[in-house]
């Protein structure tokens, strides 16, 4: 299901990296966040005696401060680096943090892959991984989408409008520019990505009325029926994306199929 098979992830991570006795290292986690998860990963992998040093990597200051303290008590080697890791210059600033190690292992946990351009993400790992570094996303997904799954994904998501809780997190955005959240409705589209063949769920605000508010000191107004995109979900089909990263020079190395969450291992040609 949803949750979180712990020990049998770091397995998949201790898999990886037995063949690579005694080599230096690096586990780079990308969109670290608050490196929750992460550190319950790597702490069964130390327990297991594998040596590494950890960097997580977020754009978000505050993000890090908290992931400062989550893995104030870990017993791995930890840094942590604000950085956008689809800027251009990312590759020449990790080349000079993890370019004395002999291997890396990336880790994409929580979704993150699913936020971002899909092709354009893609490319920047194609271009950031070595030879033989290895890449570890955990998405959701289903082995294969059939047009039955795909129904009940749209009613699933479609119940998030009507449930206060879902709706609220979905809205968030809007009141950071002070939108006030009556002034309009949270609509959902759903299409496939062309890239990978994944469903997307997008969850957008439809304005009803005209509304003028305030951003960063400049008046700004939306026209009645204009449109704000919120909130994306990416559901993978498996196989295709897979297929798609295999054109990335990306190939499996090993898997883990939940009934809905999945991690996927998968190593640089």
């Amino acid at each position: 299901g949803n949750k979180y098979n712990y020990p049998r992830i770091a397995k998949l991570l201790e898999d990886a990296l037995s063949q690579k006795k005694d080599a230096k290292v690096a586990i780079v986690s990308l969109g670290c966040g608050s490196c929750e998860k992460d550190k319950i990963i790597l702490e069964h992998l130390k327990k297991s005696g594998h040596d590494f040093s950890f960097f997580g990597i977020d754009s978000s200051m505050n993000m890090l401060y908290r992931a400062s303290d989550v893995l104030n008590d870990a017993t791995f080697k930890a840094h942590l680096i604000c950085a956008d890791f689809g800027a251009s210059d990312f590759k020449k600033d990790l080349d000079k943090i993890i370019g004395k190690y002999d291997v890396g292992i990336y880790l994409f946990l929580g979704n993150t892959l699913g936020n971002l351009n899909q092709s354009y993400i893609a490319d920047v790992l194609k271009n950031t991984l070595r030879t033989g570094d290895c890449l570890m996303i955990d998405i959701s997904g289903f082995e294969t989408i059939t047009t039955s799954i795909q129904s009940k994904l749209f009613q699933q998501y479609k119940g998030y409008l009507h449930n206060p809780d879902d709706a609220a997190f979905c809205l968030g955005p809007l009141e950071d520019f002070g939108i006030p959240i009556d002034s309009g409705k949270l609509v959902l589209k759903t299409e496939e990505d062309d890239v990978t063949r994944a469903q997307v769920f997008t969850f957008g605000f439809k304005v009803n009325n005209s509304i003028n508010f305030n951003l960063g000191g400049e008046e700004s107004n939306l026209s009645p029926n204009e449109y704000i995109d919120l909130h994306h979900v990416l559901v993978y089909d498996l196989r295709e994306l897979i297929k798609f990263l295999e054109t990335k020079k990306f190939k499996i190395k090993d898997q883990l199929i939940g009934d809905f969450r999945n991690q996927l291992l998968l190593q640089k040609q």
